[in-house]
């Protein structure tokens, strides 16, 4: 049996994204940027952020999973980007929902590598505290310990995902 319990506010997480756009806005003035979402689970924050952003920018989808059900990452990433928008020679912001071992977030950037952007950042709105990147991340909007997570984009078994808040899931 699943049980879900509020964790953070659509207002909170909002807070957030405004505290990210900010810092893209200002950093990032004169230079065009592309917003690349790791769906579907970055949908909702890639939709909230692209609102607030007020320099030149393109935005993209790009598609991976290490979860294939449950709450446990397979270990195996897969990986797909069309590359409908040319990110050569161009700022890319990598918009994920949780980095949780790092694998994922890491098979993304060096397969990116691949089509020669000026540079690569990661946001995450998540990033879980037993995560260990090879490299910084350029933002993320809460730390969390080892709870399993579910809306504003984050699923279990393609559950919970169009929630509005984020919820602890809880199955016994």
């Amino acid at each position: 049996m699943e049980k879900i319990k509020l964790m953070i506010s659509r207002n909170e997480i909002i807070a957030k994204i405004d505290e990210l756009a900010e810092l893209i806005n200002k950093k990032y003035k004169g230079q065009k940027v592309v917003f690349l979402g790791v769906m579907n689970g970055a949908f909702f924050l890639m939709h909230d952020l692209v609102k607030k952003i007020n320099i030149d920018c393109d935005y993209d989808f790009l598609f991976c999973s290490s979860y294939y059900g449950g709450t446990e990452s397979s270990g195996k990433v897969d990986f797909i980007y069309p590359n409908k928008v040319d990110i050569k020679d161009r700022v890319v912001i990598i918009l994920e929902d949780i980095v949780d071992t790092g694998k994922t977030i890491e098979k993304v950037a060096s397969e990116l590598l691949k089509y020669s952007p000026r540079s690569i950042h990661v946001s995450s709105l998540f990033l879980r505290k037993k995560c260990s990147l090879g490299f910084e991340l350029f933002w993320y909007g809460y730390k969390i310990k080892n709870e399993f997570i579910v809306g504003y984009g984050l699923d279990y078994d393609e559950k919970y995902r169009s929630l509005e808040d984020i919820y602890e899931l809880e199955i016994s």
